[in-house]
């Protein structure tokens, strides 16, 4: 019998080859191949920063850490990109991989997690261009920086635990997918990435609080732009939520794993 340790090297090692596979088929037959993984946050980049910054004028305070709109933006961009696509991915893949769950033994809850894992990957590249552009246009690059691995890693037990939720509720109705889309739309624009916070009424800032993404954003722009360590609370409500969200995922996820074969 497999000891816990074998298992645990038997489920990473598992997990990374899903990984690499998922990156490998990200660009099957594409020319321009991993140039897209900085292509299209720069494309989106340049999209919102015409339409919001050019046409609709919206600045921003030296209080955000820089004075580029760009900077500001691809600082939001970036983790709500990784955590939208996760979740979203997340949610269809036991109903895409419906036929492999049915024939092959292997840990359902695997698939959310490694698609999470890609996404948050492929974030990587584009921090490594923002960066690179916030010592091109706006230096210097704070020390701060370094607290970027944990940021990232309690990001993804918040994407992982959400992710789990819609996996498994889309398992028993495909609406839940339909559903996210939307979910995901009306948090992006109720989140302050395209806005500073200030723009936002002093009436709906309250709102913001319960937001964890808007503390996400929050602390990122500190530990990058303004070089300073986040605010506690934005720190303390995040975390929260992160955990309680992971935990309460799994719980779901684990409590129907085997009754989700059934349902696909």
């Amino acid at each position: 019998m497999a000891t816990a340790k074998e298992t645990g090297c038997d489920y990473r090692r598992l997990l990374a080859c899903f990984v690499r596979l998922d990156l490998r088929a990200k660009y099957v037959g594409s020319i321009m191949g991993w140039v897209w993984t900085v292509f299209q946050p720069l494309f989106m980049l340049a999209v919102y920063t015409f339409v919001f910054s050019m046409v609709f004028h919206i600045e921003v305070a030296a209080e955000t850490g820089t004075s580029y709109y760009a900077l500001f933006l691809f600082c939001g961009l970036l983790p709500w990109h990784a955590f939208q696509r996760g979740v979203m991915r997340s949610t269809g893949s036991l109903v895409e991989n419906a036929n492999l769950i049915k024939k092959v033994a292997f840990p359902v809850n695997i698939v959310p997690v490694y698609l999470s894992v890609s996404e948050l990957i492929s974030e990587l590249v584009g921090f490594a261009l923002l960066l690179g552009a916030i010592v091109l246009f706006d230096p210097p690059l704070h020390l701060t920086v370094l607290l970027l691995p944990l940021v990232l890693a309690v990001q993804l037990l918040f994407t992982l635990g959400v992710g789990w939720i819609a996996a498994c509720g889309n398992a028993y109705f495909r609406d839940v997918y339909q559903f996210m889309g939307l979910l995901m739309m009306a948090w992006f624009f109720g989140t302050p990435i395209l806005y500073p916070l200030e723009k936002v009424p002093a009436g709906l800032r309250t709102l913001l609080g319960i937001n964890p993404m808007a503390h996400l954003m929050e602390i990122y722009r500190a530990i990058l732009l303004r070089g300073e360590l986040p605010a506690a609370g934005s720190v303390a409500i995040f975390c929260g939520f992160a955990v309680v969200v992971f935990v309460g995922g799994w719980a779901v996820f684990r409590r129907n794993e085997k009754a989700i074969a059934d349902f696909l």
